[in-house]
């Protein structure tokens, strides 16, 4: 396989999933305190100084900035939020004790084992509740293999999810600044 190239910089600030994982939560957050200043200096949205400033800061990387800061914080965040959750959700989704039946998870299991490469063997039942650590290692593993196969446009709606997950993650935890 090979490895498809990486934005790197502003560019990928403006992907589709920069822009609703990082840079969308920090507008939503800059935005009540931005109108609050426009409300108490109203001159400034008017006056040509104003509106140059306002270019200036953003042709200068205000906005790569803000995203670039959106994403720190929603990463600052994660271990939390995994501590309060019990792992990741796609760990839990693959557990036995989830709530996904027992089918799709037999399934899931399946089509994991058979394709990654390191022949990732999934923990039975017994296995899972003896080594719950090493079940969820199995099972961490093989969607980190599968989520480094799914990047890019051939796989809309697998990115879509993620910048919904960047967003929830980010917007919560980049509102807290204020």
């Amino acid at each position: 396989m090979v490895a498809k190239p990486t934005q790197n910089g502003i560019a990928q600030l403006f992907d589709s999933y920069g822009r609703q994982a990082r840079l969308f939560p920090a507008l939503l957050t800059i935005f009540p305190p931005l109108l609050t200043i426009l409300a108490w200096f109203p001159w400034l949205l008017l006056s040509s100084g104003g509106a140059t400033l306002l270019t200036l800061a953003t042709s200068c990387g205000l906005l790569y900035a803000l995203g670039s800061y959106a994403r720190t914080k929603g990463k600052r965040l994660e271990p939390k939020l995994l501590k309060m959750w019990g792992g990741w959700p796609t760990t839990l989704l693959l557990r036995h004790d989830s709530e996904l039946d027992q089918y799709t998870r037999l399934r899931y299991h399946t089509y994991l084992a058979g394709v990654v490469p390191e022949n990732l063997s999934f923990p039975t039942v017994q296995e899972e509740q003896a080594n719950p650590t090493g079940a969820d290692a199995v099972y961490d593993s093989a969607v980190r293999w599968l989520k480094e196969r799914t990047r890019g446009k051939e796989f809309a709606m697998v990115e879509r999810e993620n910048a919904q997950y960047g967003f929830r993650r980010d917007y919560p935890e980049f509102c807290a600044v204020w």
